[in-house]
């Protein structure tokens, strides 16, 4: 049975009151609002004495506000216009506040306290009087993160300042509760941590519940911070073992992450202030660096994208707020240490805001890097189920990301279950073009179907409601990061369920440089395909049976090992974006030049095998073969039941074997040549409930005979060993798994372990290297992309048990969908231009 879209969004709407009914938690119920003098946020007296301090060098962060607000001052001319939904006016109050706080000359106050009375009754320009209770609601209510969270820390800051009295004051208190009130009805994803609109308000209503308490405002709103805001929604959901926060990515991509990341943590550090504290949100603060540490591409000049990004650059700028998050906020000491060393060598430019890097700065953190303590090769978000891995920390390395997730939230994450990216050195190799606000597969990496169960206007593409997973991943102490992303799921949901019985991809990255898929369509129809692409920032050729193209000091090789049919091509797709046109599903434009390898396999049932290298130039690519190449097989007989590739690269020679149904037998059997040791990484492999299996090999005319059952004590999702050379009988050697160092105060490896009916995954929540994650997703949301760019930021939904959190994902991805189609209208996109 479908659903309409309009009994979807009333079924939502009713039962997400029940679950906000159900879940809201009295624990703090009775916490003292906050009382005495103003300052109350940030600039306690121990933080302003540093601040002042830091003062003496010019160089510092604090003469910088000091030099912010002279700049401010200077040109006055500028400071008329409020920018994109007020960040203008909000940055520049907070400036000149704090510059005023530090310095005690009113020079300062004054333009600070202008820019007060403007954002409460001005829009565009101060004194258009366009402004106003209504001033929050433009772009559903998207300036509720600078009108309302930066008028409440000028209500603070400004609170004695000459030109504040008890009438601004008070007005200031009437502008709060016709904000909050509009925002609490009728804000988007009010509701829906992860979001940066959630994000936003929580910052808003935070600041101003602390702000205004005990003066006459509404007192309620310090309660309701706490338990709903805070406990209820950014711990109890976005931090469950599979929430979204999980590992500290962000499902939008890291044009949206910083800001909000930052968002959440201040406002932490403010309600830590005034006695409440939230001992879950130090692990997850810790966790920023990091991921950070992993999100760096090997030059670490920039990092994975991970979603919208409004720029023609392969990656995504550095921005340190997600930094700043973990030293300027309730991060612990060794997080603030990992994070001040990041901000000192790789996030070195200064925010937009200096108030924020003064505030970093007083925490007086001493740099320690991550990754010289800590030398695991791999990390596993499982919010995102963004999985990276490199080669080693060298600028040479070759470094890749591959992701797999549900629909995590309406805005700004793509569709594109198994996608990848690879870099080498600092060259980008395999590259994800998709433009902002790409409603398509077909913009990325990842492999799509023919689909009946997707809606019309985004078929051939995974659908918008689609709950793919990462099923899970695995990382060994040799440098082996192996995964499965498994996206049946990403053709059904919102009311529909998929018609394509398998769509997998196992991923599997060498150490040595290469990167091995298989995968796997099933559509049950001749007349249904499944596809899919590689796209390269070289200029992809044939020769023989291979694909290759030279980017800077490398090249890339693509192999197409075993393939049930179809024929490869290279395309050059247009550059543009994906906006003109509602039929979101066949869009296949890039942001920015590259080329394509694409390739359709025809249904109904389809496989395909590649081998890509990662080289520098003049480099020897990898020998790729099928397993059933003469080279391996030779009897055509040993490997009937199996398909993966052999790699030779470096001296090194690795087996990538699944089975060729995709299914796991009782027993798995291949046969491979015995002339030297080698590496095995084996899916599908027959394993007990523990995940362990037996393998056993025999020597027969020179070749090792391989032979995997269930039980034992090898460990499967991926099973990967090794296995010595004819000569030395085939022995089978165990592969530590890589170390999974955590920040302090983490769960353990194991701590977000998935229950027994998800895939058998075990990773720990934000653990680099720690094996698992994925299982079930949960519901679907159809992607937005109206909001602006650049200062937004952005979380999404996460568990509030996967039944109740289907019908959050419902209830926002209906009427989601309807903003979705109207993109390209009059929604503003932020500029990234300073605010002083």
């Amino acid at each position: 049975m479908t659903i309409s879209r309009a009994s979807r969004l009333s079924l939502a709407v009713s039962l997400a009151s029940l679950v906000s009914v159900g879940l809201a938690s009295n624990a703090n119920a009775d916490a003292p609002l906050p009382s005495g003098a103003h300052p109350r946020i940030w600039i306690d007296p121990s933080t302003t004495a540093t601040m002042k301090a830091n003062l003496a060098s010019t160089s510092s962060a604090a003469s910088s506000v000091v030099a912010g607000c002279q700049s401010i001052l200077a040109k006055a001319s500028e400071m008329q216009q409020a920018g994109i939904e007020g960040y203008n006016w909000a940055y520049s109050s907070a400036t000149c506040a704090l510059a005023y706080r530090l310095t005690g000359d009113a020079t300062y106050a004054a333009p600070a306290v202008t820019l007060f009375k403007a954002m409460l009754n001005d829009y565009q320009t101060i004194g258009d009087g366009l402004g106003g209770d209504a001033v929050v609601q433009t772009d559903t209510g998207y300036g509720m993160r600078f009108y309302g969270a930066y008028s409440a820390l000028m209500y603070d800051w400004l609170h004695d300042a000459p030109g504040v009295d008890t009438t601004l004051l008070a007005a200031a208190r009437e502008r709060f509760a016709a904000w909050v009130t509009w925002y609490d009805a009728s804000g988007y994803m009010k509701a829906m941590p992860g979001s940066n609109y959630h994000a936003g308000y929580v910052f808003a209503k935070t600041l101003i519940a602390i702000a205004e308490a005990g003066e006459g405002g509404n007192d309620a709103y310090w309660n309701q911070v706490i338990d709903t805001l805070f406990t209820q929604d950014v711990i109890g959901n976005g931090l469950a073992p599979k929430g979204n926060l999980a590992g500290g990515d962000w499902p939008e991509g890291w044009e949206y992450g910083p800001m909000s990341i930052m968002e959440y943590a201040l406002a932490a550090r403010a309600l830590a202030e005034q006695g409440q504290t939230f001992p879950a949100l130090t692990p997850w603060l810790d966790s920023l660096p990091m991921r950070a540490a992993y999100g760096l591409n090997p030059s670490q000049n920039a990092q994975y994208v991970g979603g919208d990004l409004d720029d023609t650059t392969v990656d995504a700028p550095l921005d340190p707020r997600v930094l700043i998050a973990t030293i300027a906020g309730p991060g612990s000491a060794q997080g603030a240490a990992w994070a001040q060393s990041l901000k000192s060598t790789a996030f070195t430019a200064a925010d937009m805001c200096p108030v924020y890097d003064a505030l970093a700065e007083a925490r007086a953190a001493a740099p320690t890097s991550y990754t010289a303590s800590n030398p695991a090769l791999s990390y596993f978000a499982p919010g995102t189920r963004n999985f990276y891995a490199r080669s080693s920390w060298s600028p040479s390395a070759t470094w890749t990301v591959f992701t797999s997730a549900p629909r995590l939230g309406p805005d700004h994450q793509h569709l594109d279950d198994s996608s990848f990216v690879i870099e080498h050195g600092a060259d980008a190799l395999i590259v994800d073009p998709s433009p902002y606000g790409s409603l398509s597969t077909l913009t990325g990496n990842g492999i799509t179907a023919n689909s009946n169960s997707v809606e019309q206007e985004y078929q051939p593409s995974q659908g918008p409601y689609g709950s793919g997973d990462m099923a899970f991943t695995k990382a060994t102490s040799d440098g082996v990061a192996a995964a499965r992303a498994e996206l049946e799921a990403a053709f059904g949901g919102g009311g529909s369920t998929s018609d394509v019985p398998l769509a997998r991809r196992d991923w599997t990255f060498l150490p040595e440089g290469e990167v091995v898929t298989i995968d796997r369509v099933t559509t049950g129809d001749p007349t249904r395909n499944g596809m899919m692409r590689f796209r390269s920032l070289a200029t992809l050729t044939q020769s023989g049976s291979t694909f290759s193209g030279t980017v800077g000091n490398s090249q890339v090789v693509i192999h197409p090992v075993a393939l049930s049919a179809g024929t490869p091509s290279v395309d050059t797709p247009s550059v543009g974006d994906c906006w003109t046109s509602s039929d979101y599903g066949v869009c296949a434009v890039a942001r920015y030049p590259v080329t394509e390898y694409a390739l359709t396999l025809p249904g109904p049932s389809a496989t395909a095998v590649h081998v890509i290298d990662a080289l520098a130039i003049g480099e020897a690519a990898a020998t790729a073969v099928s397993l059933s190449d003469t080279s391996i097989d030779p009897a055509g007989s040993d490997n009937t039941a199996v398909l993966g590739a052999a790699v030779t690269r470096s001296g090194s020679q690795t087996y990538v074997v699944a089975s060729a149904t995709g299914v796991s037998g009782s027993t798995m059997t291949y046969g491979v040549p015995g002339g030297t040791s080698a590496r095995h990484v084996v899916f599908d492999a027959p394993a007990d409930a523990n995940r362990n299996s037996t393998v056993t090999a025999t020597v027969t005319d020179g070749r090792c005979h391989v032979q995997v059952t269930a039980g034992g004590t090898l460990q499967g999702s991926p099973l990967i060993f090794t296995m010595s050379s004819a000569a030395d009988g085939c022995s089978v050697g165990s592969v530590a798994t890589a170390p999974s160092p955590t920040g302090p105060g983490s769960p353990s490896a194991d701590a977000g372990a998935l229950s027994a009916g998800d895939a058998g995954s075990n990773a720990g929540a934000g653990t680099p290297g720690g094996t698992g994650g994925g299982g079930s997703g949960g519901g679907a949301l159809p992607p937005v992309t109206g909001e602006p760019p650049g200062v937004s930021c952005q979380f999404a939904p996460s568990h509030v048990g996967e039944t109740w959190r289907s019908l959050l994902v419902l209830m926002a991805g209906a009427w989601a969908l309807t903003r979705a189609r109207r993109r390209g209208d009059s929604q503003p996109r932020e500029g990234r231009d300073s605010a002083i």
